[in-house]
């Protein structure tokens, strides 16, 4: 029994090429990075090498798999009524500091709602005249709150964080521009 002609079958076999795997008439690799990604296209189709070279977490082109879809665009905010007076009440301009908060908590601790509204009013003016003074920004708040004023409530207790800073400029946002 000869085993020979067998055991060339099964070497032949063996070393045969594998299909897409370059043959030795092929150079041995591409000298560029864009080379060696053409000759895997080329070897193993457009679709498997870009599954491959595609970022998963930020596509490089929407029509390539993986692409998610649109970017979330952020929501802005809608702007904020600015509540805060941008002048001297006339009524009260020779009313000392001392007066003013003395009998705006007056007011604030009746029990009618137009007592609230004139210590709101006074509160204003305190806060007018001391805009860095943070608790003139809290009594504005606890005044509208007991009013029921939920877009004033609102404004002052942003004012009293520093999220507003009434009087000043606001400062653009640029992080949804491209240049």
């Amino acid at each position: 029994m000869e085993t020979r002609p067998r055991e060339r079958e099964v070497e032949e076999v063996v070393d045969a090429p594998l299909p897409g795997a370059k043959t030795s008439t092929e150079p041995d690799r591409p000298s560029t990075v864009s080379g060696h990604l053409l000759s895997l296209q080329r070897n193993y189709g457009n679709a498997a090498v870009t599954g491959v070279v595609q970022r998963k977490e930020r596509p490089a082109s929407t029509d390539a798999p993986g692409a998610k879809g649109k970017k979330a665009t952020k929501k802005k905010e809608p702007e904020q009524t600015n509540y805060a007076p941008t002048e001297h009440h006339p009524r009260y301009g020779d009313w000392t500091d001392e007066a003013l908060s003395t009998r705006a908590s007056e007011a604030f601790d009746q029990n009618a709602k137009s007592s609230w509204y004139f210590a709101a009013e006074l509160y204003e003016e305190y806060w007018f005249r001391h805009k860095e003074y943070k608790p003139a920004a809290m009594s504005l708040w606890r005044v509208y709150k007991k009013i029921g004023d939920k877009p004033r409530e609102d404004f002052w207790v942003k004012v009293q964080n520093g999220e507003i800073k009434p009087g000043k400029p606001k400062t653009e946002d640029m992080s949804d521009k491209a240049f």
